[in-house]
């Protein structure tokens, strides 16, 4: 199985644009052979 991390978020005011862009790669990379791991950066 493949593992892949998605790192998003952040304190930019591009925040939003990166959770989008971040749920959009989830959805697209769901699989039984790939494992998905979200890292979600927060505001500070």
């Amino acid at each position: 199985m493949l593992k892949v991390a998605i790192i998003c978020g952040g304190p930019s005011l591009e925040r939003g644009i990166s959770l989008n862009s971040a749920r959009s790669v989830l959805d697209h990379l769901s699989s039984d052979q790939i494992e998905v791991v979200p890292f979600y950066l927060d505001e500070s």
